[in-house]
């Protein structure tokens, strides 16, 4: 083993250490030890992620109004060019076209 290898693994052996939880405080009570801390984590986890049922609102009873499928058609049909033309001469005259942005207002 060279010398760099052997200051690398000092580096990470160090850095492993100090990642370790070697005590942790429960419910004002300082836990240690791998065993108690390791059961302190796992019980705070098991409580914490919990899956829990409850009785959420839903849409199942609600009654929507829907269109016929006459009245659907009608939204995805193109425009003509007369509601074009109509939508622009009945803007009013507060209405301009100002540095290439339409501010037109309905």
């Amino acid at each position: 083993m060279d010398a760099n290898s052997k200051s690398f693994h000092g580096i990470m052996s160090s850095l492993w250490r100090g990642n370790a939880i070697s005590y942790i405080l429960v419910d004002g009570v300082l836990v240690e030890g791998i065993s108690h801390v390791r059961g302190a984590v796992f019980s705070h986890s098991s409580t914490h992620f919990k899956v829990v049922n409850e009785d959420r609102p839903g849409v199942d009873n609600l009654s929507f109004r829907t269109l016929s499928h006459g009245d659907g058609m009608e939204l995805i049909k193109p425009f003509c060019v007369e509601e074009v033309k109509a939508t622009i001469w009945d803007c009013d005259s507060n209405n301009c076209w100002n540095k290439g942005v339409s501010q037109i207002t309905y």
